[in-house]
């Protein structure tokens, strides 16, 4: 996934791969658990620090999300963006300009 579109923004409902999409999904879940305290939450330090190595996006929420927009706010998406959509991520901080330079196992190599 990430090699073909250049991030992990993995959306829970990804139509090509929906296993891939769930699992994703799972993941988010499971560590939002963790960060919450929850022993039992479902994935392991490792497994977080192996997705933080290649930059897993833990949220899909604008705020989180500066640099996936980057890609597509300098000519490169289909449409163009609203002045409300433009000044959400102003407010964010976002940086113009900028480019994009087992199971949990197989998975974790799909993304």
């Amino acid at each position: 996934y990430a090699k073909e579109f250049g991030d992990t923004r993995v959306t829970q409902k990804y139509t090509k791969n929906p296993a891939l999409g769930h699992w994703v999904s799972n993941q988010r879940h499971s560590f939002k658990k963790s960060q919450n305290g929850i022993k039992s939450c479902g994935i392991s330090k490792d497994q977080i620090r192996s997705l933080n190595n290649i930059g897993f996006q833990w949220s899909l929420r604008i705020t989180d999300s500066r640099k996936y927009y980057q890609k597509f706010l300098d000519g490169e998406s289909p449409g163009r963006k609203t002045t409300k959509e433009t000044q959400l991520l102003n407010n964010t901080g976002f940086e113009w300009g900028l480019r994009k330079t087992d199971y949990w196992d197989s998975r974790y190599e799909e993304l």
